[in-house]
């Protein structure tokens, strides 16, 4: 059951989006018939790279993280968190390790999908004690890195895709790869985007992160068991990688 705050925020959005296309609803509709919390992963990670307005955006959101908090009630803080200030998020380990603590940076312009992919990543038994710390801000983002060097970098490569949107997310992907080889860091980065669809934009964002970046690519939507294996990649075989095995 939401509070009265959570479903007045969902009016207000539904509200604001005014009434949703045959295609929205068609999602929305899709969104509330999952069963299951793997189901509502699988169903985020095969439209996150649609191109929407924002409005249509924060709606799915808000239709998603409502549908968590019924599937699993202890999670009903997932949709206060949906009308937070955009800010740099930790997000603490869901499990306790006695493994090294790995520490993941994501960055990624919706919000969104950064609570998203922490929940996938933790989900799969071998990084449980994982700790990914996120960012919607690039330039916020850079100077986190030049403090603190994570044992991976998530990013994504453009903020500027989406029409109506207003908000500055800060560089490009492209500009913090060139960077990041700049100051020849030694940690891994996966690129996690979208626009790898689009011609030349790998091409570039390896010319930008030069020979030394420890670089790899992922388009997005991509699977849970794609995403695990990139990390795995990264983050070693010490880690016991267990591709696709999730809690």
């Amino acid at each position: 059951m939401l509070t009265k705050a959570q479903q007045a925020y969902i009016d207000d959005v539904f509200a604001r989006a005014g009434k949703p296309t045959a295609v929205l609803q068609l999602q929305i509709d899709e969104i509330r018939a999952t069963k299951t919390e793997d189901e509502l992963t699988k169903l985020f990670l095969r439209d996150a790279e649609v191109v929407r307005p924002t409005i249509e955006a924060e709606l799915l959101c808000a239709v998603m993280a409502a549908k968590k908090a019924e599937l699993n009630p202890s999670m009903i803080g997932e949709l206060e968190k949906t009308t937070a200030t955009k800010q740099s998020v930790v997000e603490t380990p869901i499990f306790s390790s006695t493994t090294r603590q790995f520490r993941i940076i994501h960055i990624d312009d919706e919000e969104c999908l950064l609570k998203l992919i922490g929940r996938v990543i933790r989900a799969n038994q071998a990084f449980k004690g994982v700790t990914v710390q996120t960012f919607q801000n690039r330039d916020e983002a850079l100077r986190e890195l030049l403090q603190n060097a994570p044992d991976l970098l998530i990013t994504d490569l453009r903020s500027d895709n989406v029409p109506g949107r207003t908000e500055h997310f800060g560089m490009s992907g492209f500009e913090l790869l060139s960077l990041l080889a700049q100051r020849d860091v030694k940690y891994p980065i996966l690129v996690f985007s979208g626009s790898l669809s689009q011609k030349d934009h790998e091409s570039y964002a390896r010319q930008c992160a030069g020979h030394n970046l420890k670089v790899s690519f992922l388009q997005k939507p991509a699977t849970p068991e794609q995403l695990y294996s990139e990390l795995c990649k990264h983050l070693g075989p010490d880690n016991n990688c267990i591709i696709g095995k999730m809690n």
